[in-house]
């Protein structure tokens, strides 16, 4: 709920909070928020695979984020500035959304099978 608030009432806030020079930072706010819904998200999904003991597969989740985050930063970052920096944190948590939720949905589905 409040990041639902934040979503909604963040340029009041800033200008608030920080004075009317801060206001054009809400769209930045806006994203890494987003961003972080979807790492709260996939979080507690991503203990099911710990539990399954599948630590290589979130092993290799993990260094697949790493490389996309680097990538995107060196080439967005010079050209967009901050937002550049936020958009490729936000890729690599939809990327894990994605992932997480594919396979644990798969193998749940598997299980129902068998």
């Amino acid at each position: 709920p409040l990041l639902v608030v934040l979503q909604l009432f963040l340029p009041s806030i800033l200008i608030f909070i920080s004075g009317p020079s801060y206001e054009n930072i809400a769209p930045l706010i806006r994203l890494q928020v987003l961003s972080m819904i979807i790492a709260i998200a996939t979080n507690p999904i991503g203990i099911v695979l710990l539990i399954w003991k599948k630590t290589k597969d979130l092993a290799l989740l993990n260094i697949a984020q790493f490389c996309v985050v680097m990538t995107l930063n060196f080439i967005l970052i010079p050209r967009l500035g901050g937002i550049g920096a936020i958009i490729p944190m936000l890729i690599a948590h939809i990327m894990a959304f994605i992932f997480i939720y594919y396979y644990v949905l798969t193998r749940l589905a598997n299980a129902k099978t068998e």
